[in-house]
């Protein structure tokens, strides 16, 4: 069963969240293109697939809640 009540905690300075139709969450880079979230626990085998800029290296090291980070900010 989906976890529908889930959000994004916090998402990297410049970027958007976006909830896509499928349940689960994107974070949309400054380029305009969205990312998966990888902490959303609706993210399913096959969702991770699209058009990456290259951003995800980032967003991944970003969105690491052991990581002291000042470039998140809440969605």
């Amino acid at each position: 069963m989906p976890n529908t009540q889930w959000k994004p905690p916090t998402i990297p300075k410049g970027w958007t969240a976006t909830k896509r139709i499928y349940g689960y969450w994107e974070l949309n880079c400054p380029h305009g293109v969205g990312h998966p979230d990888p902490r959303d626990p609706n993210l399913k085998d096959g969702d991770g697939i699209h058009g990456c800029d290259g951003c995800c290296s980032q967003l991944h090291r970003l969105t690491d809640p052991t990581a002291d980070n000042p470039n998140l900010q809440n969605p």
